[in-house]
């Protein structure tokens, strides 16, 4: 019995003691929970605490940055020896001036004779004889070749001789009909027979003719077509004929200028070929727009004709269709744009300035301005680039 009560006991000191473990393990545990917590709280704390110092002294700076930009600009303003000692900024100034100023518009065209013809052969028939050469000068009605006339030579000499019979029985007929000798009948039987041949000798004779090919105007022969043997027919080219003494610069000019060019305009002419210009004006403007190229046709004289101009040669046309007589014209490379509109530089007693201007036309490199500059103004041309308004500069 007291054994019994002795390992009771001791079974409920064991089972004490588990318990007292299993508490003081959840105890430990508890406890570091909580502090885990508070750590993970303290840390949240103090990340949210660096944020707010963070957009505090965020806003510090951004305050202080515009008060200093603004001292800067201030002083700038009111401190010219400040400008002056500060390091210069090395640029060239070009002193403005009046000009006149031209706008052109800019086409190529082509050198056009009124007199450049083609003589073709008015019969079929065998070249038998070419009486030029390239680049013979021939007068109107000049022989230039001949085509073979050998059948209708002949059929005219067996003709010849109908009609000189024929002649003859008329004449006799007629003197027997004054006569009151013979009938009426045979007279203008004698009468007829005569007329037709001499209608068929006519015909014979213009056919004749149709076998000689001539110039129809004055010029050079600028080329011969066909070959001494060859066979041509009615139509076909024999030889050119050019006229050089009146010539003409034709151009097509696209439908957008149609308002903008008309008949006397000023036109500036260059041969690039031969480095040759001169001016003339617009002699004719076509009422036509071409339906596939969108262009209307131009033609201008041209007054002096050099002795090495060439038909269809290349001509580039300028056309005056804008001038002022007297304007501030810069580069158009000086004139910078921002949102407030364009605007130069220029200087004044060693100091650049920003001056808002107002183009007007443009014509290659040069820009016309209208209002903002004034003559005498000395404009910064080298050294614009990234420049400011009131920055000191040295020219």
């Amino acid at each position: 019995m007291h054994i019994l009560t002795n390992t009771t006991n001791n079974k409920l000191i064991h089972m004490k003691n588990k318990a007292f473990m299993w508490a003081k393990a959840a105890i430990t545990v508890a406890t570091l929970s909580a502090l885990l917590i508070s750590c993970r709280m303290q840390e949240n704390n103090d990340l949210e605490n660096k944020k707010k110092q963070l957009a505090e002294l965020k806003k510090q700076y951004a305050e202080l940055k515009s008060k200093i930009s603004a001292l800067e600009q201030e002083i700038k303003k009111t401190d010219k020896s400040l400008a002056e000692n500060t390091k210069q900024k090395l640029v060239k100034v070009t002193e403005l001036k009046r000009s006149p100023f031209k706008h052109y518009i800019e086409i190529q065209g082509r050198l056009e004779s009124d007199k450049n013809v083609l003589i073709s052969a008015k019969s079929a028939g065998i070249i038998k004889k070419i009486y030029v050469s390239k680049g013979n000068y021939v007068a109107a009605g000049s022989l230039i070749a001949k085509i073979e006339d050998d059948g209708i030579r002949t059929a005219m000499e067996e003709l010849q001789k109908q009609l000189d019979l024929a002649n003859t029985v008329y004449e006799k007929q007629k003197a027997l009909w004054e006569q009151k000798v013979g009938t009426e009948l045979q007279y203008l039987q004698a009468k007829t027979t005569k007329e037709s041949l001499e209608k068929r000798m006519q015909q014979l004779k213009q056919q004749l003719d149709l076998t000689l090919v001539t110039a129809t105007i004055s010029g050079t022969v600028d080329e011969i077509y066909p070959k001494e043997g060859e066979l041509t027919a009615p139509g076909a080219p024999v030889c050119r004929i050019i006229n050089t003494s009146r010539l003409k610069v034709t151009a097509d000019v696209a439908e957008a200028y149609l308002n903008k060019i008309k008949k006397g305009n000023i036109v500036s002419l260059y041969f690039p070929d031969i480095n040759y210009t001169t001016d003339s004006y617009i002699t004719s403007v076509s009422d036509v727009i071409n339906q596939i190229s969108r262009t209307f046709s131009i033609e201008a004289a041209l007054p002096s004709i050099p002795k090495t101009v060439k038909a269809n040669m290349v001509v580039y046309v300028k056309i005056l269709d804008y001038q002022n007589p007297s304007v501030i014209t810069v580069p158009l490379n000086v004139i910078q744009y921002s949102d407030e509109g364009a605007y130069v530089y220029v200087a004044e007693n060693n100091i650049a300035k920003k001056v808002p201007v107002t183009v007007g036309s443009i014509y290659k490199t040069n820009a016309e301005v209208i209002s903002g500059l004034k003559e005498g103004d000395k404009l910064i041309t080298i050294g614009y680039q990234d420049m400011v308004d009131n920055l000191a500069i040295k020219y």
